[in-house]
């Protein structure tokens, strides 16, 4: 019979290592068509097993809280105390082990199974059956059962703390049913002993105070079946060590027992010495004759609670294995110890801007030196780049940005950074750090700041080796500019009769290059308009335009990039036209629309007006109102299609056009566009006796972007010169351009309300607050170069804004009487 249930153990067995479930079944079912089924204990313990895996999968738990742990499974179907091991990891821990050889184990826990331990085996509240088991040093010992098992570990040269406890005291925190007491006294006998015991006590007439535990179990139902058996009973007598060791859990008072031979003294175990030297119990067992026939041994039973529990916190803290609660725990404090870093990052942060507001450079560059507050507040690295920058200091300038570099950031960062570096006289650095990072070369941003960097580069050297970078981004192919030639033309540009004026007044706190440089900027531009450009008219054929305004073909290269994915080239579009005009852009800002898009429509305008029919207008539909208001202006609001985002078009002609700045010099040519919306606006504001003020201050209170600290306090002086206050985010778009158009004098903090200069008249007067710093010059600097072409009479007073400050302030001692000087100037 024992052969014949190794046989069928160790095909179960290949079963599992094999993790065959249905082989198993297909074995058991045949197992189970035998006369009188003698293998049921034997399925029934390797069923636990695949039980476990069905737990795991019903509770989702990671193959991270699955690990690999060893337990002792026989007698069949199992041993309480062995058995313990998943139902404790389960309940306590929140992890399911998956059962494997000893020695591929990752760990041992439950059982006097300590000798098993190898190399990096972790070992947690087990124990050794005998002091004399030789015991793998190099294991990982976290904790065991007893001082004696401790005292043997360090005698072998390992290391561990002095922590004890077998993981079955924790049971009374897993599991506590409310149970009867319905015996007065439980035994526990071996299991090779169960049955004459029972036998004996019938005999005696003891059955009904004396109850018979039996510590078989294969499942969770089964051990849970023993405690609640254990706590039925007002005292135990176990000859088993876990009998002990749960009764003492549950406070049930218990006496160990041995089955004695006759004249034989009864002795307690190695592993219960070393239970009971962990508690405290310093009594012996109670000797039961090994017959049974002698019942006064129930009369001589001592039992009793140890004097002194297990620490089970210090026990559950010693756990080796990771834990859904130690990973919840540590992400908790990793949060906690992230938010107090983001917290002492973001007070320097502050502090850092406060001395840059006060021009405290070196103060600035101290308080964000700190390289793990950088990291953790981004905004720090470039407060100290821009603090370096102003100290001048060349060699700190590029140890730091050589570093920085490398820092985990976001890309972004990295780019703002080479930006700050351009535009304030460290190109040659800024190149020379951009070159060999390649995996910045697949960000969006990469060949915006390599061409900012080139602009700034005079090394032809680093000149060549920038220029033949190439980005990646998602590795996108983007082909060179194939649009074609088409019917479509705009009016021939005249001659420029109007110039606009640029005055530049610096505020006493204002570096004095800033004016310089703006200066040398009015005059460039000047110079260039004086060859105008050709507005043209292309067109792409066969293809497909999405919402930002990107262009592509099926075979996966993009005409137009703008930086947004496309994971179909070939998708089902929304709609297909065989022409269209391609105004659908990825920009929500009015200031592009106005100056750079609108401009646009003129050839559209001439063809409307010479009778011919005008293409589907392409806009995107997730763009502000401003867009479609002012086609509706122009009369062309049944022609316009709004393409929505993620729902391409596709497009036999897509037209195409660019103006820009040199395009617009003589300005004739695009009042096709601008005198329409123009007199729409002015007879909308007629229609509804819409007062338009002389004189104009366009707020920016509202606007949380570069905010001016004190503009309250200008707006009361404007208000005082004549002003009327008005914040365009209020008004519809007819109502602006109306104010815009009829206004002689134009004043505003730098920002988009501005953009309305394009449909003021020749001569009006306009005062830009603007807020200036190294590097803005190109942006910062629009509202000036379209004066110029509008004929505008342009002043700014220009202000310090500290690097990497949002907000900035005005003069307000000496810009009044600058205002006041500068309008009474207009009226002489």
């Amino acid at each position: 019979m024992e052969a014949e249930e190794s046989v069928v153990s160790k095909r179960l067995m290949a079963f599992w290592r094999k993790q065959d479930r249905q082989g198993a079944q297909a074995y058991a079912e045949e197992l189970r068509e035998e006369d009188g089924n003698p293998w049921q204990q034997v399925l029934r313990s390797y069923d636990a097993l695949w039980e476990l895996d069905d737990l795991a999968a019903q509770h989702d738990v990671p193959d991270r809280f699955r690990p690999n742990i060893w337990w002792m499974r026989g007698p069949f179907p199992g041993n309480f105390g062995d058995i313990l091991t998943p139902y404790v990891l389960w309940h306590a821990f929140g992890i399911i082990p998956r059962w494997i050889a000893a020695n591929r184990s990752q760990g041992l826990c439950i059982g006097s199974i300590a000798k098993f331990a190898r190399k990096g085996t972790m070992v947690w509240g087990s124990g050794m059956p005998r002091a004399s088991d030789p015991l793998a040093a190099n294991a990982v010992w976290a904790a065991v059962r007893g001082p004696l098992s401790r005292e043997a570990v360090l005698a072998s040269g390992g290391d561990i703390p002095e922590i004890y406890g077998d993981g079955a005291v924790l049971l009374p925190e897993i599991y506590a049913p409310q149970v009867e007491k319905t015996h007065r006294i439980g035994i526990i006998p071996h299991v090779l002993q169960e049955q004459q015991l029972r036998d004996a006590l019938e005999k005696a007439g003891k059955t009904h105070e004396v109850k018979v535990i039996s510590l078989l179990a294969a499942d969770f139902a089964d051990i849970e079946r023993v405690i609640r058996d254990i706590i039925s009973c007002e005292e135990i007598v176990s000859t088993s060590l876990h009998g002990v060791i749960v009764s003492h859990a549950y406070g049930v008072p218990c006496q160990s027992a041995r089955i004695i031979a006759p004249e034989e003294d009864a002795e307690d175990s190695f592993k219960m010495r070393d239970y009971k030297a962990s508690v405290g119990l310093e009594d012996g067992p109670i000797g039961i004759p090994e017959s049974f026939t002698d019942m006064d041994w129930l009369d001589a039973r001592q039992c009793r609670l140890p004097p002194r529990p297990i620490n089970t916190a210090a026990l559950r803290a010693a756990f080796p294995f990771d834990t859904p609660e130690k990973e919840r725990r540590a992400a908790a404090e990793a949060a906690e110890a992230e938010k107090a870093l983001r917290q002492k990052a973001n007070a320097a942060l502050f502090l850092a801007r406060d001395h840059v507001r006060d021009g405290q450079h070196d103060a600035a560059k101290q308080a964000s030196s700190d390289r793990q507050l950088q990291v953790a507040q981004p905004q720090l690295l470039l407060i100290h780049v821009a603090a370096l920058i102003q100290s001048g200091e060349a060699d700190a300038i590029a140890a730091f940005a050589h570093d920085a570099i490398d820092l985990p950031v976001e890309p972004a960062i990295k780019f703002a950074m080479l930006r700050q570096l351009a535009l304030s006289g460290h190109a040659e650095l800024a190149a020379s750090i951009l070159i060999p990072q390649v995996d910045l070369r697949s960000h969006h941003a990469f060949v915006r700041v390599k061409r900012l960097i080139l602009v700034n580069v005079s090394t032809p050297d680093l000149r060549d080796r920038l220029r033949k970078t190439i980005g990646t981004e998602g590795q996108t192919k983007v082909v060179p500019m194939q649009a074609r030639p088409t019917e479509f033309r705009f009016q021939k540009p005249p001659a420029q009769n109007i110039w606009g004026s640029v005055r530049l007044e610096a505020a006493p706190a204002t570096p004095a290059h800033h004016a310089a440089q703006l200066r040398a900027e009015a005059d460039a531009f000047q110079a260039k308009m004086t060859t105008p450009r050709q507005p043209g008219v292309l067109e792409y054929h066969d293809v497909y335009t999405d919402a930002r305004g990107q262009v592509w073909r099926t075979d996966g290269s993009f005409l137009v990039y703008r930086s947004a994915p496309v994971e179909n080239f070939a998708p089902i579009p929304a709609a297909s036209f065989d022409i269209a005009f391609a105004a659908n852009r990825g920009s929500r800002g009015i200031y592009h629309w106005l100056v750079d898009y609108l401009p646009m429509f003129a050839w559209i305008m001439d063809e409307k007006a010479a009778g011919r029919p005008v293409p589907p207008i392409l806009i995107n539909a997730g763009n502000g109102s401003f867009e479609r208001q002012s086609l509706d202006l122009l009369g062309l609001s049944d022609d316009i299609v709004e393409v929505v985002a993620g729902a391409p078009v596709k497009v036999e002609r897509l037209i195409t056009s660019r103006v820009g700045f040199r395009g617009m010099v003589g300005w004739q040519h695009l009042e096709s566009v601008f005198s329409p919306i123009i007199e729409r606006a002015l007879a909308l504001a007629k229609e509804q006796d819409v007062i338009l003020p002389r004189r104009v201050y366009i707020s920016r209170r509202a606007v949380p972007r570069r905010p001016m600290l004190n503009e309250s306090h200008i707006e009361d002086h404007a208000r005082s010169a004549g002003f009327e206050i008005l914040d365009f985010a209020t008004l519809p778009l007819w109502h602006q351009i109306a104010i815009s158009h009829n206004a002689e004098t134009i004043m505003s903090p730098h920002g988009a309300g501005l953009s309305h200069l394009i449909f003021a008249k020749p001569g009006t007067q306009v005062i830009e607050l603007l807020p200036i710093q190294d590097g803005t010059y190109q942006l910062r600097f629009n509202y000036a170069r379209l004066s110029i072409l509008k004929g505008l009479d342009y002043t700014a007073w220009l202000e310090p804004q500290q690097p990497q400050i949002n907000e900035w302030q005005v003069d307000t001692s000496r810009f009044p009487p600058f205002l006041d000087d500068l309008l009474a100037s207009k009226v002489r």
